[in-house]
């Protein structure tokens, strides 16, 4: 009789650790999926930012502006100032952290 409740103990104690190691496994592989999937957005926002960034350069040559340019989007704030001999780009993302900044000469 002893030895039948060292043995469903034993059990127990194998399934207990079995589903404590197997959960805390599967946990740590969610939180890495998720981190890569949001690694993934944030990437694809800094692509779109850069594509912005070069349109907005293009059309800051091809367009003589004051002061400022700026472009409608509902993602990004995309605009370019003249100041101090320099033209400062801008893009900066609404919903993320991404935020782009180039000066150029004009």
């Amino acid at each position: 009789m002893i030895k039948n409740s060292y043995k469903k103990s034993f059990i127990l104690f194998l399934t207990i650790t079995i589903v404590g190691i197997s959960s805390i496994v599967f946990i740590n592989y969610y939180q890495i999926n998720s981190f890569k999937i949001k690694n993934l957005s944030e990437y694809k926002t800094y692509i779109q930012a850069k594509n912005h960034m070069s349109i907005l350069k293009e059309i800051s040559v091809n367009f003589d502006f004051d002061e400022e340019l700026s472009l409608q989007n509902s993602e990004f704030k995309i605009y370019a100032l003249k100041k101090d001999e320099f033209i400062h780009y801008f893009v900066e993302s609404t919903d993320k952290q991404i935020k782009l900044y180039e000066k150029k000469d004009f």
